[in-house]
């Protein structure tokens, strides 16, 4: 949107709809609304001040510009900032600025066009020309008009009197003149005023640090309590990054580093990567909505919103040289190419417009005058570093070679790494390498050429490439140095030198730097990644607050409702459950717009217990329609033996709600108790998946249909479950539109602390065999520090919210997948460079432990000890077992036997492990 304004112009009022990134308007009720615009390449703002809003609902504002607004010329950027009533700011547009010409004058012309266009009020005349009627109107109008001008001129400036004058004799000279000489007569004292207060602002004058207030100063210097510090980027996301530039970016926005190969982009089903041997696919791009962009080569690009869910995409695109347009919306595409067998694979290159620019790589640099310390350069903030082969068998692009330009070919005989960053070294061993092809800092080839077993680095060379046959993948190595040694794998660990040093340590290096460093890290890693969340939800309790333990809930169902349901788009039901006493276990149901401030809509419990029953628990809802149901169970204990009845309550706005109905009894009695149903309503039917509790304590996992919810026809999940000692207590399941069941059981044990194990089924009878999710942060002092009870599982825009619980507190971790949980409050810098996920795992062993299951997802070797794998330190000990996720499916396990003085460390291997290796700890 560009706006044309004049100087001194004291009546131009800008009017906008903010909207969101997808078109639609944003609500702005009680919201307050700022507009800011500054001279275009300046961080300094000439106008910061409260903006009207005219239809709340609809996203008008509008902001009136006074005369001392528009003293300046030239070509300004704006935006309307928002700050809603739960104090989250935004910025709109979303994306770039509303452009503001400021100009001397404007001729008719270009007045007409800004009423025609942009619907802008020039003046508070023209505003009611279509108004006059009579000449006298016109001209009491007149008058009033020229008054205004008159006094926004003497504000303006001090010596504006010789406008004015003029002026009033344009009034003597109206008597008698119809509107449109008025008109005429009006617009050229405008011109006159306009060009009188141009030679006033152009002539010169400078504003000095004494005009200056102490609030535009302290924000100058980033004072505490400014309103705008122009010396750091505010905590309230005003500022982006499109509209920052502290990065240098290569015109060429295709980063080689995120290529996968071997696979295109699927442009029909949620833009996924499907496997083709001849294809190479982008990473996520950033783009612009509604923009043309230059690519060498593509067949197949689907493009994505700002949270990378799938919006379009197509399988017919252009071909060599396209040039394509973004869809509305889109903030990111993704596309593949086909490179035929034989021929190299191409510099790909994509630019913005509709030309071609000429080829650069891919680059993203922090501009040196926006770090604060001076000379800092990469091996400053490198905090990791191979312990020896820099050659990462786990991060390689398969079936592809090398060739003498420096690029990749097919080859399915052959696997080449990823750019590899030389350390400080001249001389370079090679073991097991092809060959090898050595590149520049701004990754141009510098020289290629066989792999021999010692080679000097070429002069201006940064980085190295290695082709390696299938059949070496287990015995590759690169090391510096002039001589081959045996064999290790890559391994990155952590440079001591930014290991926090106890008093009295020397800070040089020691034979138990490696130890001590692994040990740190891993370590607090293992703390740092697991998907416990440390902290748990405050959740309202209707017990009295003289009661001990009254916070205590426990047994948490939740639902979520995009749109919101009767205001609210988080609905929850739980139990309180004061240091477990079941008088006040009864169903009670809180919302939440935020997943922090939890409110009761209504009194609790929703369910009070009756007379005539000893406790209620397992509570649970559900939605059948736009009526949500609540499905509890209700017990009466006489002399040891439970009479079990499950009952259902209904309510269409969560506040009032209906008698209690008897659903049905503990069904079939003789296999034994249902106990913690999750139940669902689809297609007509009511579908539950349940534990069974069994006379003979055999408990199962089992699935029933119901048309009324009060007959059933059930059966026994074929669930294969053993893990040590631990046997199947409280589920629920998420249920995805293309059939996916997604299961989380928590566990008993009579050995262990209580867990959360995962399954999931596309069918509801194949399940795979459940696999540890999460355990209790025992030893520490936190929320979940023991037996961990029940969960909840839902599904927010792309992640996976799960809420679980220990007999007395509710958390909530969330992750893009159910194997990464924990990730959601993790720090991303995915836009930047790819980031490695570190996930580690902490178990404590007895020499009498045999064998523990990882998820196969989560962990390429399913298997960490198995007699066939080595053996088995004959020491209790901790074991950490370390995995880090994206780029790299390498896996290491540290031993550390107890009391002793060293530790054994093994790595993965394609036929299982490596022998155990013992390092000595030197003190």
């Amino acid at each position: 949107m560009n706006i044309l304004l004049k100087t001194t112009d004291s009546w131009d009022i800008l009017p906008y709809t903010i909207k969101s990134a997808s078109g639609t308007p944003v609500d702005l009720t009680n919201a307050t609304v700022s507009f800011i615009m500054a001279k275009t390449g300046s961080l300094s703002p000439v106008i910061n001040k409260e903006a009207e809003i005219i239809d709340a609902e609809s996203g008008k504002v509008q902001y009136k510009f006074t005369e001392t607004d528009t003293l300046l010329t030239g070509t300004f950027n704006a935006e309307f900032q928002v700050v809603f009533p739960n104090e989250e700011r935004k910025t709109f547009p979303t994306a770039g600025y509303l452009k503001v010409q400021i100009a001397s004058n404007l001729d008719g012309s270009q007045a007409g066009s800004i009423e025609e266009q942009i619907v802008i009020q020039v003046s508070e005349i023209e505003q009611f020309k279509e108004d006059i009627d009579a000449r006298a109107t016109a001209v009491e109008q007149a008058i009033i008009g020229v008054d205004l001008a008159t006094d926004n001129a003497n504000t303006a400036a001090d010596r504006a009197n010789s406008a004015a004058d003029n002026a009033e004799g344009m009034i003597t000279d109206l008597q008698g003149v119809d509107a449109v000489q008025f008109h005429e007569r009006q617009n050229t004292f405008d011109v006159q005023l306009a060009e009188t207060m141009s030679q006033k602002v152009g002539g010169g004058i400078k504003a000095e640090l004494e005009d200056l207030s102490a609030n535009v100063l302290g924000a100058i210097e980033g004072g505490e309590g400014t309103s705008f510090n122009l010396l750091s980027i505010p905590q309230d996301n005003s500022v982006t990054l499109e509209k920052i530039a502290i990065k240098n970016k290569s015109t060429n926005l295709y980063d080689e580093s995120e290529s996968v190969f071997t696979y295109y982009v699927n442009t029909y089903e949620e833009g996924e990567l499907v496997y083709s041997k001849n294809s190479i696919s982008s990473g996520f791009i950033p783009i612009e909505p509604n923009a043309q962009y230059f690519i060498k080569k593509v067949n197949h690009i689907s493009y994505f919103d700002e949270t990378k869910t799938f919006l379009s995409g197509t399988n017919s695109a252009p071909g060599d040289n396209a040039v394509i347009t973004t869809p509305s919306g889109s903030k990111f595409m993704r596309f593949s190419w086909i490179t035929p067998t034989g021929e190299p694979h191409i510099s790909q290159k994509v630019n913005k417009g509709n030309q071609e620019l000429s080829y650069e790589p891919f680059y993203q640099h922090i501009q040196p005058e926006y770090i604060k310390i001076d000379k800092v350069g990469i091996e400053d903030i490198a905090f990791s570093r191979p312990v020896k082969n820099l050659f990462n068998k786990n991060d390689v692009h398969d079936n592809l070679v090398l060739i003498s330009t420096g690029e990749l070919t097919f080859n399915d005989l052959y696997r080449t790494s990823k750019f590899i960053s030389l350390p400080n070294s001249n001389q370079f061993s090679f073991t097991s390498i092809s060959s090898v092809a050595w590149y520049d800092e701004n990754l141009a080839l510098v020289e290629y050429g066989s792999a021999q077993t010692t080679m000097t680095k070429p002069s201006n060379t940064k980085y190295m490439r290695v082709s390696v046959l299938n059949s070496n993948l287990d015995l590759a190595q690169v090391e510096t140095g002039s001589s081959r040694t045996s064999y290790e794998p890559f391994e990155l660990v952590v440079d001591e030198k930014y290991l926090p040093k106890t008093e009295g340590e020397s800070s040089t290096s020691s034979n138990s730097d490696d130890y001590e460093s692994r040990k740190a890290i891993i370590e607090k890693n293992a703390m740092e990644y697991v998907p416990n969340n440390k902290d748990a939800l405050n959740i309202p309790s209707y017990v009295p607050q003289e009661v001990s333990g009254r916070e205590h809930i426990t047994h948490p169902n939740v639902l979520y409702f995009e749109e919101g349901w009767n205001g609210y788009k988080y609905w929850m039901t739980m139990t309180p459950y004061p240091y477990s006493d079941n008088q006040y276990e009864n169903p009670s149901i809180v919302a939440s717009n935020d997943n922090i401030t939890w409110e009761e809509p209504a009194p609790n419990p929703v369910a009070p217990l009756e007379e005539t029953e000893t406790f209620q628990s397992d509570p649970e809802i559900l939605m059948n329609g736009d009526t949500m149901e609540l499905w509890y169970r209700a017990t009466l204990n006489t002399d040891g033996v439970l009479d079990t009845t499950f009952y259902r309550k209904t309510s269409t706005d969560g506040v009032n709600w209906t008698d209690r109905e008897a659903m049905f009894t503990n069904l079939n009695t003789t296999d034994g108790e249902i106990v913690s149903p999750a139940i669902l309503f689809e297609d007509g039917l009511y579908k539950m998946w349940f534990t069974r509790r069994g006379v003979d304590d055999v408990y199962t996992m089992e699935y029933g249909e119901s048309e009324d919810g009060k007959e059933w026809d059930m059966r026994v999940l074929d669930i294969d479950f053993d893990y040590r000692d631990y046997y199947f207590w409280h589920g629920d399941v998420y249920k995805h539109e293309d059939g996916k069941i997604d299961m989380v059981i928590g566990c008993k044990s009579n050995d262990h602390e209580w867990a959360l194990f995962y399954t999931y089924s596309y069918d509801n009878i194949n399940f795979v065999p459940p696999m540890l999710l999460i355990k209790p942060t025992s030893g520490t002092t936190r929320w979940d520090n023991y037996n961990l009870y029940k969960a909840s599982l839902e599904k927010v825009g792309n992640e996976y919210y799960l809420y679980y619980a220990t007999p007395r507190h509710v958390g909530l971790t969330k992750g893009k997948t159910m194997l990464d949980l924990g990730s959601h409050d993790k720090p991303e810098t995915e836009e930047f460079f790819p980031v490695k996920h570190l996930r580690s795992s902490m178990n404590a062993y007895e020499p009498t432990d045999t064998f523990e299951a990882f998820p196969g997802d989560a962990i390429v070797h399913t298997k960490v000890w198995s007699s066939e794998d080595n053996g088995w330190p004959s020491l209790a000990g901790l074991l950490i077992t370390q995995n880090i996720w994206k780029e790299y499916n390498d896996t290491r396990q540290f031993f550390y036997p107890k009391g002793e003085d060293y530790f054994l460390i093994r790595t993965s291997i394609s036929s299982g492990w490596t022998p155990w290796k013992t390092i000595e700890e030197t003190v």
